[in-house]
């Protein structure tokens, strides 16, 4: 072997003894390297790492809300009617009908469909959502019928029965006919109310 060859095999040893010192971990008597835990700038070894949980963390999230999603149920309620006032129909510019899911928790209400009433004071509406569990539906009449010059608006609130959930577009049996609605009537769940 020559010299140079002694030399260069000698500060190659070296060099790698010097680096093997800070990566080289003992364990059950054997030497073990661990290149990326004490690589001397682990940043971008962090960075992959950080990447990699975030990735699998987002595609677990995702997955769930896939598989949420197809759990939800669609379903939803139709209903018609007509609305008076004594012996007239209501106003169809100012009284307003509009069924809504009443949700408990963080879960805001969801507005299935509304509208104002025809000029007969005739109403048909049709909504749906998805939900994992039986919407619970009500029907909000909004009216100023017998409140002459009182501010805001009368709010009535008609609790739909849960038989009449469904699950797609409902068939001409699957209408909920409310039929003929006096609301100079009193109801036990009625307020007042400006916006809506």
């Amino acid at each position: 072997m020559t010299k140079e060859a002694t030399t260069n095999k000698a500060m190659s040893n070296f060099i790698l003894e010097s680096k093997t010192d800070q990566i080289v971990e003992t364990k059950n008597d054997q030497s073990v390297f661990t290149l990326l835990d004490h690589w001397p700038d682990n940043s971008l070894y962090q960075v992959w790492k950080m990447r990699f949980i975030v990735g699998i963390a987002l595609a677990t999230i995702f997955c769930g809300f896939f598989v949420a999603t197809d759990a939800m149920r669609k379903q939803g309620v139709a209903v018609k009617g007509k609305l008076v006032c004594g012996a007239q129909p209501v106003s169809a510019n100012s009284t307003k009908v509009r069924i809504v899911d009443i949700d408990t928790g963080p879960d805001p209400d969801d507005t299935l469909d509304e509208k104002f009433v025809g000029n007969n004071g005739d109403f048909q509406l049709n909504g749906y959502t998805r939900e994992l569990t039986n919407i619970d539906p009500v029907l909000y009449i909004w009216t100023d019928c017998l409140d002459a010059d009182t501010p805001c608006q009368r709010k009535i609130k008609l609790i739909i029965p849960q038989k009449f959930i469904i699950s797609g577009e409902p068939t001409a049996e699957q209408w909920v006919d409310f039929g003929v609605i006096n609301l100079e009537s009193t109801f036990a769940e009625e307020k007042r109310e400006c916006i809506h």
